[in-house]
C-alpha cells in the first residue's frame, strides 16, 4: 500500500477515520491529542530559550481544555454502543473510576 501509494498518489486511499479491534479511532484527533500534550509539556519545560519564551507557548496552558474535549468526545464515541445495555455504565463508571484511581 505504501509503495502504490509512493509510486501512483492517486491510488492512495485517505482516510481520518480507520477502523481497529477496540472499535473506531479517529486518526485526527488523536493527531490533535498529540499536539496538545506536546505543547503543555513544552510550557511547562523550564528552559530560556525562544521557543519556550514566546507568547504561544506561554499561552500553552489553554491546551489543557481542548485535550479534555477531544479525549472526552473519543471516550463518549468509543463507549456510546457498550453504555446503552443494562448494567455498562455501572460497570464503565467503575472502571473508569479504577484508572483514575491507579493513577494517584
Amino acid at each position: 500500500m505504501t509503495q502504490t501509494a509512493f509510486l501512483n498518489p492517486s491510488d492512495a486511499v485517505v482516510s481520518t477515520h480507520a477502523g481497529t479491534i477496540a472499535g473506531d479511532r479517529f486518526q485526527v484527533l488523536d493527531s490533535w491529542r498529540g499536539i496538545c500534550a506536546l505543547l503543555v509539556t513544552l510550557f511547562h519545560f523550564p528552559t530560556s530559550s525562544a521557543i519556550s519564551q514566546s507568547s504561544f507557548i506561554g499561552s500553552s496552558y489553554l491546551f489543557v481544555d481542548f485535550f479534555f474535549v477531544l479525549s472526552g468526545f473519543v471516550i463518549a464515541s468509543s463507549y456510546a454502543n457498550r453504555l446503552g445495555r443494562p448494567g455498562e455504565v455501572t460497570r464503565f463508571a467503575l472502571v473508569r473510576f479504577g484508572r483514575i484511581y491507579r493513577i494517584w
